[in-house]
């Protein structure tokens, strides 16, 4: 089993790294793609950045999910769930 936990840090830190909190923030889905992110530039960014960290496709795009949901509600708020 995946340990998630240590993927999302990592994933948290490279966010923090390459200034994409507010982008992730204000994201907002092509809602004719079917996929959230798309092709979005910054989601390759990050995607280079963690994927020698051992993501499947899955473990990436609930990372990246946790990770928006975070730059929405802050860190401190997060850790409140």
């Amino acid at each position: 089993m995946e340990n998630y936990d240590k993927k999302l840090e990592k994933m948290i830190d490279v966010v923090t790294r390459l200034n994409l909190w507010d982008w992730l923030r204000d994201f907002k889905p092509d809602e004719n793609s079917g996929n959230m992110f798309g092709n979005s530039p910054e989601v390759g960014l990050i995607y280079r950045e963690v994927v020698k960290d051992g993501h499947s496709g899955i473990s990436f795009v609930y990372c990246l999910m946790e990770t928006s949901y975070i730059a929405k509600i802050g860190l401190e708020e997060y850790y409140k769930v």
